[in-house]
């Protein structure tokens, strides 16, 4: 499942995006554009064999002055569509 929160608002749409993220179980991952490529890829990765399903808040990454790091992201968007993970993709 995929989420993307964005909008001139930036408090109304994190606001939007909390809500949501109140209603998951699971585990929770949140990377943000402060984190590394390696970071990113980790956890566009996904949970691993054992692990259950999560939810992956990804925050200003298309926005991110790391250019690698919204390529890594729009390259993954195929992926994170057909995944068992939630994916929350937020963006001011």
């Amino acid at each position: 499942m995929l989420y993307l929160f964005s909008g001139t608002d930036r408090d109304k749409a994190r606001t939007a995006l909390e809500r949501v993220l109140g209603k998951t179980t699971g585990d929770v991952v949140r990377v943000t554009d402060a984190h590394t490529v390696a970071d990113v890829s980790a956890a566009l990765a996904g949970s691993g064999l054992f692990g259950g399903a999560r939810t992956v808040v990804l925050d200003s990454l298309l926005s991110s002055r790391e250019g690698e790091l919204r390529d890594i992201l729009m390259r993954e968007l195929p992926h994170m569509k057909e995944s068992t993970d939630t994916f929350l993709i937020f963006e001011g």
